[in-house]
């Protein structure tokens, strides 16, 4: 039976619209009556049961927009948004650049830049930069492996920076080898973005641009990398992808200069940027709207999570906690927990995680001081205070990809093509997702003319590339540069 039933709406179907109409008219009119497709009548017959079977499709359209699980488009939006479940809008991605040129060089708003050869560009949105006396960059043409450099500061002073030296290592040295610095602050590793950024908060040294020598940094594949050493902007420069949509920054990826910009040398992201991401689909809202709904409580593990989910820009949650009365292996209190956040604007992170946790549960950190990361709060009394949460621990990776080809297929870009692929891949990886190594293959063998194809990886620290699985803790995420993908052609 057709129309609205105890199981639903159901609609006529073409065909029963069309004998029933043909049968009125053999009923009303004559019992010789000819309907058959090729007749005049049959003809008319058939025009008006499709107008017909038109409405029956618009009515059951109507009838299923009432439902999230049947709705879609504006339907779906308007169905959602009575649960107060709002479709996220598409992002742009976000970057941290620092630059290199000559000193009181202006960086002015819209200037652009591109993910290296991608055609996708980047743009100062509001703020512009300045290359100040005060600030270094080295950068290197690759990620180093092993070995050391020196950095010169004035003939009287030199400081030994290892390949592998955290920001602290750098900054303790820094201070111990030149007494005219009294703050410094220092950003990225050889070993993680071949880059390091130095900004001389408090000195008197003098007036000299810096230099570097004994350079022995190598790459994975023992050849010496070549560093230089220039002017820097003091902070990191916010940049937005000039198109919104899925889109990844990954470290080093951006280091092409468009805009024309007198003195401006070079530039760089030491840190992996905030993913791009489109228009939220159909699916997708109707599985958050769901998860939504089926949330017990905001100050439980899960409800906390899914606040913190929700904020704009933010791409991955998670949380430990120590529901123990004595502290953990990590150095958690007892009754604690810490919340591990990549993307998203700090202070609203902060204030989401306050209005979300458990009375008397305290929030901690566990990380390197650079992971940590503090947002501005308000409490409930109305005063000002500050929260802090953290970073995961980035896991950098090499992938070595063996490959025979087809000469004819194989596409003249297909070394980056293969480099894209690898790096695509590990931008989908949340905190504590394993590197599976046969799950590299995919993205891989979507590029023509491999015959064959071997794929070995592991951590850069690690050493040599084997064809085995890299475990990742709980609190770490795996990121590669294309510059640690190396390809070989057999």
């Amino acid at each position: 039976m057709a129309g609205l039933t105890d199981t639903g709406f159901q609609i006529k179907t073409l065909s029963e619209i069309r004998t029933t109409i043909a049968n009125n008219l053999r009923d009303s009119v004559s019992a010789d009556i000819d309907t058959s497709p090729t007749s005049r009548v049959g003809q008319f017959v058939d025009i008006v049961s499709n107008e017909l079977f038109s409405a029956w499709e618009a009515l059951e359209a109507t009838y299923n927009s009432f439902y999230p699980d049947t709705a879609s488009g504006t339907s779906l939006d308007n169905v959602s948004a009575i649960t107060n479940t709002v479709r996220k809008a598409e992002t742009s991605a976000q970057a941290q650049l620092y630059f290199s040129g000559v000193i009181d060089t202006v960086v002015p708003v819209g200037a652009v830049f591109e993910k290296t050869g991608t055609g996708r560009t980047f743009s100062i949105p509001t703020t512009e930069s300045v290359i100040s006396g005060n600030a270094l960059l080295l950068l290197a043409n690759g990620i180093a492996a092993s070995g050391t450099i020196i950095l010169n500061i004035d003939p009287s002073y030199e400081v030994v920076i290892n390949w592998d030296d955290t920001p602290s290592e750098i900054e303790s040295a820094i201070l111990a080898e030149i007494p005219l610095v009294t703050d410094v602050e220092v950003r990225g590793q050889f070993n993680v973005s071949g880059a390091v950024h130095i900004f001389f908060r408090a000195h008197t040294l003098p007036d000299t641009e810096p230099t570097l020598s004994d350079n022995v940094l190598t790459s994975s594949s023992g050849s010496l990398l070549t560093v230089t050493a220039n002017f820097s902007n003091e902070e990191s420069a916010l940049t937005l992808a000039t198109l919104p949509g899925y889109l990844t920054a990954p470290i080093r990826s951006i280091a092409t200069i468009v805009s024309t910009v007198t003195g401006l040398n070079q530039v760089i992201n030491i840190d992996e940027g905030a993913v791009g991401t489109d228009r939220e689909t159909d699916a997708q809202l109707r599985e958050r709207r769901s998860e939504e709904l089926q949330k017990v409580g905001t100050s439980t593990v899960g409800g906390i999570k899914e606040a913190v989910s929700l904020i704009p820009e933010v791409t991955n949650v998670s949380i430990i906690e120590n529901d123990t009365s004595s502290t953990d292996a990590d150095g958690r209190p007892p009754h604690s927990f810490e919340i591990f956040v990549t993307g998203g604007d700090d202070d609203v992170i902060a204030q989401t995680i306050y209005n979300s946790k458990p009375l008397g549960i305290g929030v901690v950190t566990t990380v390197d001081p650079e992971a940590v990361r503090v947002g501005n709060i308000t409490d409930v009394n109305g005063l000002a205070d500050t929260l802090a949460f953290s970073s995961p621990d980035p896991v950098p990776m090499q992938v070595v990809v063996n490959i025979t080809i087809n000469a004819i297929l194989f596409p003249t870009d297909g070394i980056q093509q293969i480099k894209d692929s690898i790096v695509a891949y590990f931008a989908t990886l949340e905190l504590g997702d394993d590197v599976l190594n046969h799950m590299l293959y995919s993205p891989v063998n979507t590029i023509p003319g491999i015959l064959t194809l071997t794929i070995l990886q592991t951590t850069v620290a690690a050493g040599t590339p084997a064809a085995t699985n890299t475990p990742i803790d709980p609190t770490e995420v795996a990121q590669i540069t294309a510059g640690n993908v190396i390809v070989n052609i057999s």
